[in-house]
């Protein structure tokens, strides 16, 4: 086939079926909108929550390590680390050579 001819069977086509080529179109319109309106909605929150931050400052946000507590410090016993011991009734895994 000619591209002339493909070119009028789609034309042809296109306005045998009106309706069904209006609600094609439309969807098309409506996803393309839904997805720059998506885009656009995240690169506003982008730049809302970084100018928010940006004037904190940068001297009032400190990262810092978590505290440490020495266990003799440390006011409960399950604070503390404690060491594993096998039970009695526990028999060892087998052996797999």
């Amino acid at each position: 086939m000619s591209f002339i001819r493909v070119i009028k069977e789609a034309l042809a086509s296109i306005l045998a079926n009106k309706t069904r080529s209006f609600l094609t179109v439309l969807g098309i319109v409506i996803g393309v909108g839904a997805v720059i309106g998506m885009l656009s909605i995240g690169a506003g929150a982008q730049s809302s929550i970084l100018g928010q931050i940006e004037s904190i400052g940068t001297n009032v946000v400190y990262i810092m390590p978590a505290l440490r507590i020495p266990t003799s410090l440390a006011p409960e016993s399950h604070l503390r680390s404690q060491t594993l011991k096998r039970s009695r009734t526990e028999t060892a895994p087998p052996r797999i050579f």
